[in-house]
């Protein structure tokens, strides 16, 4: 008695999860075409800075008086250099961090001629909860994304991060 109980159990668990796979969607909409989430892919890196930005600016969970300074330390940015270059460098930041994680080292690429591009992932910066509206999908979109742009414009690209 006690196998059949097992066994229909076993069949039932089976089922339950053929069902339940079944019942998945087959293609996750991206995040940036989400009506919960804003458009990051932006026609070019200048653009994606001001969008996140605003967005950071609205929906930011501020933890300090310094929102300025929160918004600083969590919005992507970009250092040029002075002169014309040829190389770049596309830094993306670990899970749960943001571009601040970068500050140091995008001085010191900069110094050294780079044109520095860093990304804030999607999901990140604002508040936890918009972790669970990103995918991993989400993030090779952006940097496959911004990564393209840079090729477009300079001979030597450069990929950096950590996780």
């Amino acid at each position: 008695m006690l196998r059949l109980i097992a066994r229909v159990a076993l069949v039932l668990t089976a089922l339950m999860i053929v069902k339940g796979c079944a019942s998945m969607p087959d293609s996750k909409m991206p995040l940036h075409q989400s009506a919960e989430y804003y458009n990051y892919i932006q026609r070019d890196f200048e653009s994606y800075i001001e969008v996140s930005r605003a967005w950071l600016s609205h929906n930011r969970s501020f933890i300090s008086q310094n929102k300025q300074k929160e918004i600083n330390m969590n919005a992507p940015f970009m250092l040029m250099p002075n002169e014309p270059t040829q190389k770049a460098v596309l830094l993306v930041h670990g899970l749960g961090d943001s571009p601040y994680s970068f500050s140091d080292i995008a001085k010191s690429l900069h110094g050294e001629g780079y044109a520095v591009h860093v990304l804030l992932l999607p999901g990140h910066g604002s508040k936890p909860s918009d972790l669970m509206l990103s995918h991993y999908e989400d993030w090779q979109d952006i940097v496959d994304h911004y990564a393209l742009q840079l090729k477009k414009q300079y001979n030597k690209v450069l990929l950096g991060g950590f996780s």
